[in-house]
C-alpha cells in the first residue's frame, strides 16, 4: 500500500551525515539498505574515510539537503513515516552548521559505525533466517571476520580520542558471534575514552556473567536495544524460534537494574517487530515494559528480508488494507497506551486508527481490548 506523500522540505535526516553500516556482502551504506538501497563502496577493499566521502555518499547527502530524498524508500523508512526527522534549528550545532552550508563532504569520520558483517545468532527467527548460523572457532569465516574487525578498528582509531559509536550488531547477535564477543571482551575502553558501544541483541546471552566479561568497556556502553517481538511465552516461541522466555525476562530485569538502579547504561530500549503473528500483544508489550522499566518501547513493521515466501510475508503484512485482520489491527492501535511508545513506520496506521475510533470508548473483556462506538447525540 502506498502511503500519502510527506513533504520533506526543511526536514533533515541525520543518518547519511553521521552513520555508516558495514554489511555481510562487504558493502557499506549510510543508512539501512532497506531504506536506502544504494551502497557507497566496498569496506574490505577501500579505506573507511574514502567510502565516507565517496561521490555516491555525497549525492545521498545532497538529496537530504534539497528535500528530495530521492535515494530513500519513503514508505518504509520509520524516521520519515514516524515524523522523526528534524527541522534545521533542532539539529545539534555541528550538524546544523554542516547542513546550513549545504556541505556534503564530511571533515571527520562517521560518528556511528554499525557492524553487520557477521550473521552468527543463537536464534532462527522466521523473519530473518531458516536456521541458526554461527561461525565456529576453526572456520575460515571467523578468521576473515577477525581480520575485518582489525582493519576497521585500525582505521577508526588512528586517533584514540576519536569520538565514535560502534553499533553491534544488525546482522545477528553480538554475544552469539565469536568474533564480536572476543572483540568486546578484549578491547580496553580506557584507551579510547570517547568510544561508545550501542548493542542490538535478542538479550538471551547478555547475562550477568557476560556483563562481567566485558568489564573493560563498562564505562563505554551507551545503549542496549533488545528485540523481543512478543508479550507471552507462546508467541515468543513462534517469532523468536529457539529462545527461552524465562531467561529473557530474567535478563531484562537485570538490564533494567543496570540502567535505573546502578546507572551503568545510558539508554535501554525494547523493540517489537509488528506482524500478524504478534500484533494482538502490542498493548500488553507496552504494559509489560512499563513495569520492568525501560527508556523506550519501539515498534516497527516487519520487513521482507527475502527469507519468507511471498505467501507467508503477505500473511504477516497486517498493515496492508486488504489483509483480513487489518481492521482489527487498527482497532488495537487505537488504544491510548501507545502514546507512551515510539511507533516508527507504524505511526501512519496509528493516526488512521485514531481517526476511525476517535468517538469510541474502551472496555476490557478478559485480556483483550474491545472498542464500542458511542452513539451520536
Amino acid at each position: 500500500m502506498s502511503l500519502p506523500e510527506i513533504n520533506l522540505k526543511d526536514f533533515y535526516c541525520e543518518q547519511p551525515f553521521t552513520s555508516l553500516e558495514l554489511h555481510l556482502d562487504s558493502k557499506a551504506y549510510v543508512c539501512c539498505p532497506t531504506w536506502i538501497k544504494t551502497d557507497v563502496g566496498n569496506f574490505k577493499e577501500e579505506d573507511i574515510g574514502k567510502l565516507w566521502n565517496s561521490e555516491i555518499a555525497k549525492d545521498i547527502r545532497k538529496t537530504i539537503i534539497d528535500g528530495s530524498y530521492s535515494h530513500c524508500n519513503k514508505d518504509l523508512c520509520p524516521h520519515i513515516q514516524g515524523h522523526l526527522l528534524k527541522k534545521h534549528f533542532e539539529l545539534d550545532g555541528e550538524l546544523r552548521d554542516i547542513i546550513g552550508k549545504k556541505q556534503t563532504e564530511m571533515s571527520s569520520m562517521p560518528r556511528s559505525v554499525m557492524f553487520t558483517f557477521d550473521p552468527s545468532c543463537n536464534l532462527a527467527c522466521p523473519s530473518c533466517r531458516s536456521e541458526k548460523l554461527s561461525y565456529t572457532i576453526d572456520s575460515d569465516e571467523l578468521t576473515k571476520t577477525n581480520q575485518v574487525i582489525e582493519k576497521i578498528t585500525l582505521e577508526l582509531f588512528r586517533n584514540p580520542l576519536e569520538k565514535v559509536n560502534l553499533n553491534i550488531t544488525g546482522s545477528g547477535d553480538p554475544f552469539a558471534a565469536l568474533a564480536f564477543r572476543s572483540f568486546l571482551e578484549k578491547i580496553d575502553g580506557s584507551i579510547y575514552p570517547n568510544l561508545r558501544f550501542d548493542f542490538q541483541t535478542n538479550g538471551l546471552l547478555l547475562t550477568p556473567r557476560m556483563w562481567e566479561r566485558m568489564h573493560k568497556i563498562h564505562k563505554n556502553i551507551n545503549s542496549i536495544l533488545v528485540s523481543i517481538d512478543a508479550a507471552s511465552k507462546e508467541t515468543y516461541a513462534k517469532v523468536r524460534k529457539g529462545g527461552d522466555w524465562n531467561t529473557l525476562i530474567e535478563n531484562m530485569k537485570f538490564l533494567s537494574q543496570l540502567r535505573f538502579d546502578q546507572k551503568k547504561i545510558i539508554h535501554l530500549q525494547v523493540n517489537f517487530i509488528v506482524q500478524q503473528s504478534n500484533y494482538r500483544e502490542m498493548a500488553s508489550f507496552v504494559k509489560m515494559f512499563k513495569e520492568i522499566k525501560v527508556d523506550r518501547i519501539y515498534f516497527s513493521l516487519i520487513s521482507d528480508w527475502g527469507v519468507m515466501s511471498v505467501e507467508i510475508f503477505k500473511k504477516e503484512a497486517i498493515w496492508e488494507s486488504h489483509h483480513p485482520d487489518h481492521n482489527h489491527f487498527l482497532n488495537v492501535l487505537a488504544d491510548p497506551i501507545f502514546e507512551f511508545s515510539v511507533l516508527g513506520n507504524v505511526e501512519p496506521f496509528r493516526k488512521t486508527a485514531l481517526l476511525i475510533y476517535s468517538n469510541w470508548s474502551i472496555s476490557k473483556r478478559t485480556s483483550s481490548l474491545i472498542f464500542y462506538k458511542i452513539p451520536a447525540n
